[in-house]
């Protein structure tokens, strides 16, 4: 009996894990989209070093780097405040 109890709950356990995976992998597919060949603002070809980089850190490219660099520094000129 107590066998069973605890299959049941390796198979909760399971669940559980594979529910919270399921949900952040949709959480970064929103947040960051899917990887691209072309950069979303200049329409450039973006490195294969930098896809391969992408790859091996699980995090989708959208921009060139030079791309993303402007936009970070328009992201932070906005998150600026002026306390």
């Amino acid at each position: 009996m107590l066998e069973r109890e605890a299959d049941e709950l390796d198979q909760a356990s399971l669940a559980t894990i594979e529910q919270i995976e399921n949900s952040i992998s949709g959480i970064r597919e929103k947040l960051h989209g899917e990887t691209s060949d072309i950069c979303v603002d200049c329409g450039q070809p973006i490195p294969e070093e930098r896809l391969a980089a992408a790859l091996r850190s699980g995090i989708p490219v959208q921009r060139c780097i030079h791309c993303a660099a402007l936009a970070e520094r328009k992201g932070a000129l906005y998150r600026r405040t002026d306390d």
